[in-house]
């Protein structure tokens, strides 16, 4: 089956038209099926009906000296854990029986696993080193802006992407979801942030050239042609997805090592390449979509100790006085 992506107009509706049909018919059904995770039939509770009679009265509660209803014992009841010995071979001090959902188990392992760490870990999990994303070097980016400098369509579009992502710091998605009334003179609205907050981020001189002339390529490479409305367009005019951006600056990043080459490293070039030029870390919080400027912090880590002297020579306390 072709990928919905490779489709056309026409392909697409005749898909849609399809999908539609064999949905109304399963609809004309009448089917009554329950989704609901864990529900047993009524037969199935039929089956195990009679343990609800083996407990008639408090003596039936108890297992030795614990009463099993003030919630049991912390290491579980002694025959659930001679039980379990017996078939593990082991014995029953070394059993430990806890509750049977599957959900609060996983979340006392990895609670444990944050705050002591499991058996043979170096350390618990909240002790762990930050990964650090080292970023691009400005060397970097010229060539992939220069690999984009072709004349047709895909060149010129790459080029605006490539512009996008470095002159504003957006996520990938964002630069998807962006829609031609999205952008105006000297500014673009990003209104598919997180959380669903909206935001606006400028548009630089040289941004503004380069979108203008893929406004220009689009128009007439789309000349008589539908298209999705979404400002950045695949060649058969569809909107671009975060795959299809990651595999553009795959293709240009090609030979970049030790780097990984992705929207999100422009993301963090984009953040320090503000810092060494003074922009204080509040404004770029809110260009870059943070909730905190502590989320912020972490994009500068990577900075390297040549790129802090620098900026602190070019902010000299006593000249500034």
């Amino acid at each position: 089956m072709t990928p919905y992506s490779c489709m056309t107009t026409e392909e697409l509706e005749r898909e849609y038209a399809q999908v539609l049909s064999h949905y109304e018919k399963l609809q004309a059904k009448g089917l009554k099926l329950n989704m609901a995770r864990g529900k047993p039939s009524t037969a199935q509770l039929d089956l195990v009906s009679d343990i609800l009679q083996v407990m008639n009265g408090p003596e039936d509660c108890y297992d030795g000296d614990i009463d099993s209803r003030n919630y049991g014992e912390l290491a579980g009841l002694p025959s659930a854990r001679a039980y379990w010995a017996e078939i593990l071979g082991c014995k029953a001090e070394q059993i430990f029986v806890g509750g049977a959902a599957s959900l609060n188990m996983m979340c006392d392992i990895v609670s444990r696993a944050y705050t002591h760490g499991l058996l043979g870990s170096p350390r618990p999990w909240c002790k762990e080193e930050k990964v650090i994303i080292v970023t691009f070097k400005p060397a970097h980016v010229r060539q992939m802006m220069i690999s984009c400098g072709g004349n047709d369509f895909l060149s010129i579009r790459d080029k605006a992407v490539l512009s996008t992502l470095f002159e504003t710091g957006i996520r990938c998605w964002e630069l998807c979801c962006i829609k031609p009334a999205d952008i105006h003179d000297d500014y673009i609205v990003i209104t598919s942030g997180k959380n669903h907050k909206q935001r606006v981020v400028p548009i630089t001189p040289i941004l503004k050239k380069a979108l203008m002339r893929y406004e220009a390529a689009k128009a007439i490479f789309f000349t008589l042609k539908p298209t999705d409305n979404y400002y950045f367009l695949s060649n058969h005019g569809r909107q671009l997805t975060n795959s299809a951006i990651e595999h553009i600056l795959k293709r240009h990043g090609d030979g970049i090592e030790g780097i990984r080459v992705s929207p999100h490293t422009c993301r963090h070039f984009f953040a320090q390449q503000q810092v060494k030029m003074g922009t204080d870390l509040y404004t770029i919080s809110r260009l870059l979509g943070h909730e905190n400027i502590g989320i912020t912090q972490t994009y500068l880590n990577s900075l390297r100790d040549s790129d802090i002297i620098k900026i602190a020579k070019q902010n000299s306390v006593l000249m500034n006085l």
